[in-house]
């Protein structure tokens, strides 16, 4: 086996192929064998091409504002996930710095095979999980952001108030 010489550069380079795989995964998940449209998807389904307003989950209003605005792209319910997916990179590569480089296979394996389908069943739960990671990650040094982001993640799932 060949050893890159500074342990920084197989961390880049293992964080490379993730990146890659998640992406590859991502379009083969969503486009060429994309999930079912059943239960709490469907129902997602079905309110991302209604026009039902911002209040259809009552006071989480962040996931019909983030519908309204990719309708307003352009973009079809699969490439909303898409591009959410893709966003969702952030969290995930945050996370991955609290797990030493010998389990991080374990991490990334887990998210690639799971989280299509997850983060589509769960969306408001991934979306509030996403604004908290961010919190966590950013309220000691941007006290204003950091308070827009747990706002963000309370309106997105009320949830979020428990963490």
């Amino acid at each position: 086996m060949i050893k890159l010489k500074q342990n920084g550069m197989l961390e880049y380079f293992i964080g490379f192929i993730f990146i890659i795989s998640y992406i590859g995964i991502l379009i083969s998940r969503i486009y060429i064998t994309p999930f079912e449209l059943y239960s709490d998807i469907g129902q997602y389904y079905k309110h991302y091409y209604r026009d039902d307003g911002v209040l259809i989950f009552g006071l989480e209003v962040v996931t019909p504002i983030l519908f309204f605005f990719a309708k307003k792209l352009g973009l079809n319910f699969y490439d909303f996930v898409f591009v959410y997916s893709i966003f969702y990179l952030i969290p995930i590569l945050i996370l991955s710095n609290y797990i030493k480089i010998k389990f991080r296979i374990f991490y990334f394996l887990f998210f690639i095979i799971w989280f299509v389908p997850n983060n589509t069943f769960l969306l408001r739960q991934y979306l509030s999980f996403y604004f908290l990671i961010l919190y966590f990650n950013f309220h000691n040094d941007h006290k204003y952001a950091g308070r827009s982001l747990l706002l963000l993640s309370i309106l997105t799932h009320l949830s979020a108030i428990i963490f």
